[in-house]
């Protein structure tokens, strides 16, 4: 809001509540439905008109039906602009987005005979979609997860994209972004990642503490912003529990040392230097937290005196804190984010200690289909029962233990669900629930002697065991998975989203085609990506790929943004002017030159881009997984640079020497198994853009399940 202000905006109102007659003129930002439509007409009818005249902007294109209602309102006189932003979603990181679609999220899989508007919801739902494409400038090729409900939203979706292309031909156009994928994924294709505690930061502080509103509260009514704001929070939060917890106490401690020459007392920067220099409980037994394999339990945290600082060190480091902040003003937001991430690492660290970490380890060897030291689960269902405990966990984590069982498990015969559910002192309604995942899967998975157990949301299922395949891909134990555990991997953190397999293969353009097909007749026959990028493999990469980019190391410079040929030629939200082409009922969009607005990040990339969105909501680990991909692929560009430049002086070399130059005999490096082939090329690298229905929590995966558990 104080952004809005500072621009010089006296007044904002929300134009479904009662608002004053005001002789000035009024900036709508509107999302086109029948209802923001009639109350913005209705202020100009009425008599007298509310406002002089209007800079009506939408958020995504309006239907024609729309349009045709505003223009035979008689209101168009008084609107000195009518345009669409394009900003059809929530911008959550820097890459990372949602939309927001109501309940499609959750009745999406949910029978068509159920949901009477569906289409309605899917029109809405690719019209956003479309929208991230359109600011990014992308035209992408359409990947789906074989599924009907994804054909029919890729279709749509195809649809729109490709209306704004007739309507704009320069859209689409730069280097390398032929290339560009949109890839659409339903909840399905991995519903273990909801379900698992994920011992990172971000997921883990998310899934223990209420922080929907992007909030994480603690100490004495203090609240601090979850969002790419904060430098210190966008550096840790990827990062495992057990290594933020080294690495904090030793940032704090070089905060605090490096203003103590502010301080007007020596005495007071000792007592701060001193008082920082343990700051947060941390896990340094070296047989718990440093080794690497499977005998590295990462956050199983020791308790007691085993711990290095106790809570009274803690809070001895807090108060130096506040001394700090109290001194020097000027570093107050500074202060306030060691304090904030010192709580959170903490709050985390104690709820490891208390239940955790005993989670996390049956967690694991479900998914994996075995322990931490390679040993195959002897039996799944004791494993189950022995740490099933309904005085100590809440009714959620009870019911997602027995979710993630019966999913790694290949679903489970109704008597033993009841006896389960029993166990676990949970009621018989939950078998609805999981009647629910069934339906988010595709597959049925309780096994019911002659067809006993009925639910609509059953109804032309198949059963697991008949399913297709690829169904259960995402299961380590299938065989399906790029590789096995990482040597370096957590004990309590060996599963890695099956979103990370899908990424690289798609990039690497080995994904495949039968259960993650091309929409048919897309914009463009695709092109052979291994043949026309020629990327050298990795133990030679020799550069030879696509060698129009810059140099070395270089960070391409877009042109402004609707320049033609620009390679991220993605215009601001309010960049884009909208004209109405002669005897067509469709919004035209015009680029128009950007000024005070700045140029965005995301417009300076250089490369293709692969856009994937999941319907059903991204899960925190997934961001994660976004995010490692696309350094990834930065890496690969490095080193086909690096290795470019290496060729060119080398050769320069040889032939300034001619034959009298010698042979290295230096051994060519290994290869970095780190780099991802296809992954980039000299000044060009792949970028992956993350979004969803919401970013969930399991909390909200659940509450997801009752929701389509109830509407069916």
């Amino acid at each position: 809001m104080q952004d809005i202000m500072d621009t010089g905006i006296t007044l904002v109102e929300n134009i479904s509540k009662t608002r004053k007659v005001l002789p000035m003129e009024a900036i709508y930002i509107l999302h086109p439905n029948k209802e923001s439509v009639s109350r913005l007409l209705k202020d100009f009818t009425s008599n007298p008109k509310h406002y002089t005249s209007a800079y009506v902007y939408f958020t995504v294109a309006c239907s024609d039906e729309l349009l045709r209602q505003i223009s035979t309102s008689g209101c168009l006189k008084s609107f000195k602009a009518l345009s669409v932003l394009n900003i059809g979603f929530l911008p959550v990181e820097s890459h990372i987005f949602s939309v927001n679609c109501h309940d499609t999220a959750w009745l999406y899989t949910c029978p068509l005979d159920r949901v009477s508007n569906m289409s309605m919801r899917l029109e809405s739902l690719a019209e956003q979609i479309a929208s991230v494409c359109v600011l990014l400038n992308e035209f992408p090729k359409v990947r789906y997860r074989k599924r009907t409900c994804n054909l029919e939203l890729a279709k749509l979706i195809q649809m729109k994209l490709a209306k704004h292309k007739e309507d704009s031909p320069q859209f689409g156009q730069g280097t390398h972004k032929d290339r560009s994928i949109l890839l659409l994924l339903d909840r399905g294709f991995d519903p273990l990642t909801p379900l698992l505690h994920d011992l990172t930061l971000q997921p883990l502080v998310r899934d223990l503490k209420e922080t929907e509103d992007d909030y994480y509260r603690y100490g004495n009514d203090q609240e601090f912003e979850l969002t790419d704001k904060d430098k210190l929070w966008k550096e840790l939060r990827n990062e495992h529990i057990a290594d933020v917890s080294r690495t904090l106490p030793t940032r704090l401690r070089m905060f605090a040392e490096s203003k103590q020459h502010f301080l007007a007392s020596k005495k007071k920067a000792d007592d701060i230097a001193r008082a920082t220099g343990g700051g947060v409980s941390t896990c340094d037994d070296s047989s718990v937290c440093s080794s690497p394999g499977f005998v590295n339990y990462g956050a199983d945290v020791p308790s007691g005196s085993s711990s290095i600082s106790s809570a009274s060190g803690n809070a001895s480091s807090l108060r130096a804190l506040q001394t700090m902040v109290r001194e020097m003003p000027q570093y107050q937001k500074e202060a306030a984010s060691y304090n904030a991430l010192v709580s959170m690492t903490d709050f985390c660290l104690s709820a490891c200690r208390e239940n955790v970490n005993a989670i996390c380890a049956i967690e694991q060897d479900l998914s994996m289909g075995q322990t931490a030291q390679g040993d195959v689960l002897a039996n799944p269902m004791m494993s189950l029962v022995n740490i099933l405990k309904p005085d100590s966990m809440s009714e959620v984590v009870r019911f997602r233990l027995l979710l993630i069982y019966i999913i790694s498990q290949g679903g489970i015969s109704e008597t033993n669900l009841e006896k389960l559910l029993d166990y676990a002192r949970l009621s018989l309604t939950y078998k609805t629930l999981v009647a629910a995942m069934s339906s988010v899967i595709g597959a049925r998975l309780i096994i019911s002697a002659g067809g006993s157990f009925d639910s609509p949301l059953y109804r032309g299922l198949p059963d697991l065991a008949s399913a297709p395949p690829f169904i259960q891909h995402f299961l380590p134990i299938k065989g399906k998975r790029l590789r096995d555990v990482d040597e370096n991997s957590y004990a309590l953190s060996r599963w890695v989203p099956y979103l990370d397999d899908i990424l690289e293969k798609c990039i690497s353009d080995t994904l495949d085609s039968q259960c993650f097909p091309y929409l048919l007749n897309s914009h463009a026959s695709r092109p052979q990506t291994g043949a026309l990028l020629q990327i050298p493999d990795q133990s030679a990469f020799s550069g030879a790929g696509d060698v129009r980019g810059p140099s070395a190391r270089f960070r391409a410079h877009s042109p402004q943004p609707g320049s033609v040929g620009g390679p991220g030629g993605a215009s601001s939200p309010a960049d884009v002017s909208i004209q109405q082409r002669p005897g067509s009922g469709r919004i035209r969009t015009v680029n128009v030159p950007e000024d005070i607005y700045g140029r965005s990040r995301m417009s300076e990339h250089c490369g293709p881009r692969l856009i994937v969105f999941i319907v059903g909501g991204a899960t925190w680990p997934e961001t994660r997984v976004c995010y490692s991909v696309t350094q990834r692929c930065v890496e690969t560009r490095l080193a086909a640079s690096d290795k470019s430049s290496s060729s060119i002086t080398t050769s320069k070399g040889r032939s300034s020497f001619g034959r009298h130059s010698r042979k290295s005999d230096a051994p060519s490096p290994a290869p970095n198994l780190h780099l991802l082939r296809n992954g980039g090329g000299t000044g060009w690298n792949w970028e992956v853009i993350l979004g969803g229905t919401g970013v969930i929590t399991p909390k909200q995966f659940i509450s997801n399940l009752q929701n389509l558990a109830e509407y069916c």
